[in-house]
């Protein structure tokens, strides 16, 4: 628990000095490392992959969401993580999970991630469920993570 605590410590730090990027919108490639800004949704695209590595971390200004068509590799290391967190500890800044959509591919994996303070609150059934992971039928691997503080209105609050 210290370790996880000193480690978001040090991601808010790093961002107060300016050290990071604001990041939104359709991604592909390579992220990191460093620490991201979210501004907005983020997709990976059908037919693309979005590879995550360590010592990444993305911190959420508001209730964005990472919607998945394509593959998705955020694979961290048991010493450096890969954080999926809000950005400042208010109820403004919890954001809205991990979506894996019917026809994302299954080869996507997350491994020593750290997802944290997801909300989905009430409206459409889409978004009520998933609070940290929603996978809408796509096999996916997360191995050696932790979801915490997350919720959900109708189901799976973590998962």
């Amino acid at each position: 628990m210290k370790k996880t605590s000193l480690a978001l410590l040090l991601c808010t730090l790093i961002a107060g000095l300016g050290y990071t990027q604001n990041i939104s919108g359709p991604q592909s490639g390579t992220l990191g490392p460093g620490t991201y800004i979210v501004v907005g949704d983020i997709s990976v695209p059908a037919s693309q992959t979005l590879t995550i590595v360590p010592g990444t971390s993305f911190l959420h200004n508001g209730a964005w969401r990472w919607d998945i068509s394509g593959t998705l590799n955020a694979e961290g290391t048991e010493s450096d993580s890969i954080y999926f967190i809000r950005q400042n500890p208010t109820a403004a800044n919890r954001w809205k999970s991990i979506r894996f959509q019917s026809g994302a591919s299954s080869a996507s994996t997350l491994d020593y991630c750290v997802i944290d303070n997801c909300n989905i609150p009430s409206g459409s059934s889409y978004n009520d469920k998933g609070g940290g992971i929603y996978s809408n039928g796509v096999s996916i691997t997360v191995t050696n993570s932790r979801i915490s503080n997350c919720d959900a209105y109708w189901d799976g609050g973590g998962i």
